[in-house]
């Protein structure tokens, strides 16, 4: 199979990571640019090797030329030659050449050298032949030599061989310990650089696709100017923008839940609304002092909701305008906020320390926990029970507050538990005489999906029971 097909199976692998198709392709290329390196450094030292044995041998010769004019023992001969590391050893000097010395000759003369006129493809091949076809014969080694001609020589590859195998291994282990560290740095500077913000982005979009309407959930752009950071401010707009399109369609195409909307608000608006103005009629001065705000109150919310409603042609809950605040605030008047009476038929019981606190828009949570009060409320009125109870907790923990309302009624139908949250599919599955148009869980879902958090429904033995959980912004847990 050719390189490039094995190379493209490699990255292709699914279970291979960015960074470690990085990782391969690093030392991969470190790898052909060591050996792009070897096969030249290879072809230079041998010619090293090659010039130091003809500059030993022009030494040797000038000695024996110097001593020529008394003749040398063959046993002096061998041991200058063999000091050199030659067979043979001859030069030219004014046109006539000399044999100074002579030892037993390989008579099969494999390879001729000469180093006065090589090109460097000559040198490169050369280099590779000797190291891997020297285990035999003898080469003839032609030189240059200050004072003379040429210089001539004759040696055993196979030395030659060895050292080239030496300076293999110590180029080898070099060039591993190179690769190493070079793709170790590389590897880390295009994982800082590059894969950790690509990583980034990816787990924000993934993030950003579990639930698109979620604002929370946009990527937090870093602030670079490089391609990174555009990319960033890119994907922030197109997310933003996304999840605005989104909340829009969803609302255009409810355009039925617009209107029924505006009249369930509407309607438990002005029930509180009524229920404090009876109250007017038979309360002492005291009691009017203190009913008369809050009834402004809830007209100005009314009012406020029914303009909202006609400026937009439609229903779209706002961006949250969250604070830190005491859940205690939205709880002291209980019986107003859902717009039902209490006292001995029913009974609000909340266990809430003063010092828990919530990050949320103060009126969209109000209207949230309203909504399932009155749901249980209408719960409550169907049920059989001594004492008719609706129980408020909360809890906080390092990363969010939780809000639990429940209560002893008749219980949520298993028939419409899937999709209890959605418009138009009423806790009482319609069955109830007061059960309203279904949208009082659909509003508050959504509200807390705007906030980053859920409300779920929990598994009771009897009634229905709901937690609400509103994550703290980044912003807070920081402080």
């Amino acid at each position: 199979m050719p390189l490039p097909e094995i190379l493209k199976g490699w990255i292709r692998k699914p279970n291979l990571g960015l960074s470690g198709r990085l990782l391969i392709l690093t030392i991969l290329f470190a790898t052909i640019a060591e050996i792009l390196i070897y096969i030249p450094a290879l072809s230079y030292y041998r010619r090293a090797l090659l010039n130091d044995r003809i500059s030993a041998a022009h030494i040797a010769a000038l000695v024996m030329d110097v001593s020529s004019g008394k003749q040398l023992s063959p046993e002096n001969e061998m041991e200058v030659l063999h000091g050199v590391g030659v067979k043979y050893l001859a030069f030219e000097r004014n046109g006539v050449r000399n044999l100074l010395a002579e030892g037993t000759i390989n008579p099969h003369i494999s390879k001729v050298v000469d180093l006065r006129d090589s090109s460097w493809n000559e040198m490169l091949y050369g280099a590779l032949d000797d190291l891997w076809g020297g285990k035999s014969g003898s080469s003839r080694i032609i030189g240059n030599a200050p004072g003379m001609s040429s210089v001539e020589i004759i040696i055993e590859r196979r030395p030659l061989q060895r050292e080239l195998i030496a300076f293999s291994k110590i180029f080898l282990g070099y060039s591993i310990f190179t690769s190493l560290v070079t793709a170790g740095l590389l590897y880390w500077a295009l994982q800082w650089i590059i894969v950790a913000p690509v990583l980034r982005l990816s787990r924000s979009i993934t993030h950003f696709a579990q639930s698109p309407e979620d604002t929370t959930r946009i990527i937090k752009i870093s602030g670079r100017g490089d391609e990174i950071g555009l990319a960033e401010d890119a994907l922030e707009k197109m997310e933003r923008s996304l999840a605005e399109e989104l909340r829009k369609k969803r609302h255009l195409a409810e355009l039925g839940l617009a209107v029924s909307k505006i009249n369930h608000e509407l309607r438990n608006i002005f029930t509180t609304a009524q229920l404090l103005a009876d109250r007017l009629e038979n309360v002492p001065d005291d009691l009017v002092q203190r009913t008369v705000p809050r009834l402004v109150s809830v007209l100005d919310r009314a009012i406020a909701f029914c303009e909202a409603t006609l400026a937009f042609g439609r229903v779209q809950e706002e961006e949250p305008k969250r604070e830190v605040f005491p859940v205690l605030d939205i709880l002291n008047d209980s019986e107003e906020l859902a717009g039902f009476p209490t006292g001995k038929e029913i009974r609000i019981s909340i266990d809430v320390a003063k010092d828990i606190v919530v990050d949320a828009d103060r009126e969209q949570l109000t209207r949230v926990i309203a909504n399932i009060m009155r749901n249980s409320f209408q719960a409550l009125s169907e049920a059989n029970v001594s004492q008719k109870e609706i129980k408020i907790m909360a809890a906080k923990a390092a990363q969010a507050t939780s809000i639990t309302i429940e209560d002893n009624g008749v219980g949520v139908p298993e028939i419409i538990r899937k999709n209890l949250f959605k418009p138009f599919q009423s806790s009482k599955a319609g069955q109830a005489k007061n059960a309203g148009s279904g949208l009082g869980l659909a509003i508050a879902a959504e509200i807390i999906e705007l906030h980053g958090g859920s409300i779920v429904l929990n598994e009771v033995e009897q009634g229905a029971s709901f937690t609400i959980t509103i994550p703290f912004r980044a912003d807070f847990l920081k402080v």
